[in-house]
């Protein structure tokens, strides 16, 4: 019987491996593109309620046949009752994709604290999740050296760890 390597920083969820980094990038990048998407549709929701922007100046060689006045005030009605009801649908996507984010969060520190000496994972919580610089993570992290002292990690393999972890965060392997 083969044995399957397992992978670290992984959970395992109904005997199936989930890479915590690739779950926890793809909620960022879905978080952001929520988002765009919900001011799009506010600024669309501004201009229908407030209507065109005023003029500052004309311009002669091009025509714009765009006014102010509403043809049809039913389609008008339905195109802002629509749009209110996607931005709130919208907006509660929003918020499960953070409630989830906050979560994967909440499992990464408990993680930390079971297995602080785990560079990987800490590498991923302070630079991915807390946002902070390579070079502050560096002078932060310590570990032992072979006289037993603590040491600052070396920068460039600090750098190392975090391209695994982009790697990780890219690839649901």
């Amino acid at each position: 019987m083969e044995s399957k390597k397992k992978e670290v920083n992984t959970i395992t969820v109904l005997d199936e491996d989930i890479n915590i980094y690739y779950v926890y990038n793809t909620l960022k990048q879905q978080i952001y593109s929520i988002s765009k998407l919900i001011e799009q549709k506010e600024k669309r929701l501004d201009e229908l309620i407030k209507g065109p922007k005023d003029v500052q100046a004309q311009q002669y060689d091009k025509v714009v046949k765009s006014s102010g006045n509403v043809e049809n005030i039913h389609e008008f009605f339905k195109e802002l009752v629509a749009l209110v009801a996607e931005i709130k649908q919208l907006k509660n996507q929003l918020n499960e994709k953070k409630r989830n984010k906050g979560e994967i969060e909440s499992i990464v520190r408990e993680c930390l604290e079971l297995n602080p000496r785990n560079l990987e994972l800490r590498v991923f919580y302070l630079r991915h999740v807390k946002g902070e610089p390579l070079k502050k993570i560096h002078r932060r992290l310590r570990r032992f050296n072979a006289f037993g002292e603590k040491v600052p990690y070396n920068y460039s393999y600090i750098r190392r760890v975090n391209t695994i972890v982009i790697k990780k965060m890219a690839n649901n392997v």
